[in-house]
C-alpha cells in the first residue's frame, strides 16, 4: 500500500517499474543522447527499458525499481554498489546485473583515488574506453571478465553523424573551477579529488581568457563565439557577471545550454577548452581542440592525453592566430597523427558501443541470468530512511514555493539536491515523445 503510494509520486517518469533495462543518467548533456540511442536499439529488439535520472533520491531505485540488467554512469564506493546491487529483478528471485559505463573516467593521477571503483563497487561489469583504463580497472581488483572495451558511449553520435554546418563558429568549452565554493573544494578533497592544483590553474586561465577574448570577439564579427557551461553549474554560469557582459556587448557571443554537447561540436569549426573530456568527440569528428593554458598545469593533475597536445594557447597572441585560420578557412597546425594515435588507444574506429551492449544485454534476458546480493540489515535500514527524508523533502517543495525556495538557496549541493525533482536535469517519461 504504502510503495503504492510511493510510485504514484514518482509516476510522471516512467511508465513500468519492472522493465528488462533500466538505464539511470547523472547528466542530461552527457548521458541523455546515448541513452536515448540504447533505449530504442533494445526496444526494437523487444526488450522494456525505462530511463531515470540519479538525481533527488537515488535511494528510490532499488525500493521502487525491479529490472534484470542496471545501466548507470558511476558506480564508485559501497554506497552506490549496495544501492544498485540491491535492485531485484522482475521476478524477484535474485538481483539485477549492473553495468558501469564509467563517464568521468578520463582525469589525470591526482582523481584516480576517487574514480577508480572502491570495495564492492569492483564486482559490477565496467566499461572501459581506453587500453589504459583497463590497465587501471584491472590493477585495481575488477575480474578480466567484468571488463567491457567497448569503447566511450558519447562517441556513437559522431560515428553516425558529420559535421553540420559550415559557419564559422568558436565553441569554449567551460570549466567549473571558478563557481565552486570553498565547502564543495573541501568536499571533493575529502571524496579523495584533489583540486588544489587544477582549481586554480583553472580559475587563473578561466580569467585570463576572459581578458583575452572580448577585443578578438568585437573585431571578428563574421565568426560566432559560443560558451558551453559545465553541466553540473549551469545555473551558476547563466548568473555570472563576467559573461553576462560578453553576451550584453557583442552580438557574436552567447551561451549555450541546451541538450547534448555534440550538436555544438558538430556545429563548430574550432574549439577551445581548459581540462575537457570532450577532446575525444572533437577527435572522433576530427575538429582542431585547442587547449588553454595561460598557467601551466601540474603533471599530477593533467589529463595524460593533453600533456604533449599539439594546440595550445599560452598567450593571447594564439587565440588571434587560430581565429584568424578559421577565419580564412586554411588550419596549417598539424594535429593530425596525434588524432590517429588516440583514435586506437580509445578504440574509436571499433563500432558501435549501443550494438556491443545490446549483444551484452541479450544474455541476461533469460530466466536465471542474474546474481544474489544481499544488503546488510543495518545499511537496508538506512537506505530507507534516506529514502523517505527525501520523499517527503520532495514532496514538500512541491507543494510550497516556500520550501523549495530555501531550500534551492543553500549552497551546499547536497541540500539542494533534496528538491531537485524539477531541477536541472530533471526530466519525465514524455521527454521521449518529443
Amino acid at each position: 500500500m504504502l510503495k503504492n503510494i510511493f510510485k504514484k509520486f514518482y509516476s510522471n517518469e516512467c511508465d513500468s517499474y519492472s522493465p528488462d533495462v533500466l538505464i539511470v543518467i547523472d547528466h542530461i548533456s552527457r548521458e541523455m543522447e546515448f541513452a536515448s540511442s540504447l533505449r530504442d536499439l533494445l526496444i526494437s529488439c523487444d526488450m522494456l527499458v525505462e530511463v531515470i535520472t540519479t538525481k533527488f533520491n537515488l535511494y528510490r531505485i532499488p525500493y521502487l525499481f525491479r529490472a534484470k540488467v542496471v545501466i548507470t554512469p558511476w558506480v564508485y564506493n559501497n554506497r552506490e554498489a549496495d544501492i544498485f546491487y540491491s535492485v531485484k529483478t522482475p521476478c524477484g528471485k535474485g538481483n539485477a546485473v549492473v553495468v558501469n559505463l564509467h563517464c568521468e573516467q578520463i582525469a589525470g593521477d591526482a582523481s584516480d583515488s576517487f574514480l577508480v571503483p572502491k570495495g564492492r563497487a569492483i564486482d559490477c561489469y565496467h566499461l572501459s574506453w581506453s587500453n589504459q583504463f583497463s590497465s587501471k580497472l584491472l590493477s585495481n581488483g575488477v575480474d578480466k571478465s567484468k571488463l567491457l572495451e567497448f569503447g566511450n558511449p558519447k562517441l556513437d553520435i559522431y560515428k553516425s553523424k558529420r559535421p553540420l554546418s559550415k559557419r564559422r563558429n568558436v565553441l569554449i568549452v567551460g570549466n567549473s573551477f571558478h563557481l565552486l565554493s570553498d565547502d564543495e573544494k573541501m568536499r571533493f578533497s575529502a571524496n579523495g579529488i584533489n583540486i588544489g592544483g587544477i582549481g586554480v590553474c583553472g580559475i587563473k586561465n578561466y580569467y585570463s581568457l576572459l581578458n583575452s577574448i572580448e577585443p578578438i570577439v568585437s573585431n571578428n564579427q563574421e565568426i560566432n563565439f559560443i560558451y558551453r557551461p559545465h553541466p553540473s553549474f549551469i545555473e551558476r554560469e547563466l548568473n555570472n557577471e563576467d559573461l553576462k557582459k560578453l553576451v550584453e556587448n557583442n552580438k557574436n557571443f552567447s551561451l549555450d545550454k541546451s541538450g547534448a554537447i555534440s550538436t555544438s561540436i558538430l556545429n563548430s569549426s574550432l574549439i577551445f577548452s581548459f581540462h575537457s573530456t570532450s577532446y575525444l568527440e572533437a577527435v572522433a569528428c576530427d575538429k582542431p581542440f585547442v587547449i588553454i593554458r595561460f598557467h601551466g598545469v601540474p603533471v599530477s593533475d593533467e589529463l595524460p592525453d593533453l600533456i604533449d597536445w599539439p594546440l595550445v594557447i599560452n598567450a593571447k597572441e594564439d587565440i588571434e592566430r587560430y581565429v584568424e585560420m578559421i577565419s580564412r578557412g586554411i588550419f596549417v597546425d598539424d594535429y593530425k597523427s596525434k588524432y590517429d594515435r588516440i583514435k586506437e588507444t580509445y578504440f574509436i574506429n571499433d563500432g558501435l558501443v549501443s550494438k556491443k551492449l545490446l549483444g551484452f544485454i541479450s544474455k541476461f534476458m533469460v530466466d536465471g541470468a542474474y546474481i544474489s546480493y544481499k544488503l546488510p540489515v543495518h545499511i537496508a535500514l538506512k537506505h530507507r530512511l534516506l529514502f523517505i527524508v527525501k520523499y517527503f523533502t520532495n514532496f514538500l517543495s512541491l507543494r510550497s514555493g516556500l520550501v523549495r525556495r530555501v531550500i534551492l538557496a543553500s549552497k551546499d549541493y547536497r541540500i539542494q539536491n533534496l528538491a531537485y525533482m524539477w531541477g536541472l536535469d530533471a526530466f519525465d517519461k514524455d521527454y521521449f515523445k518529443k
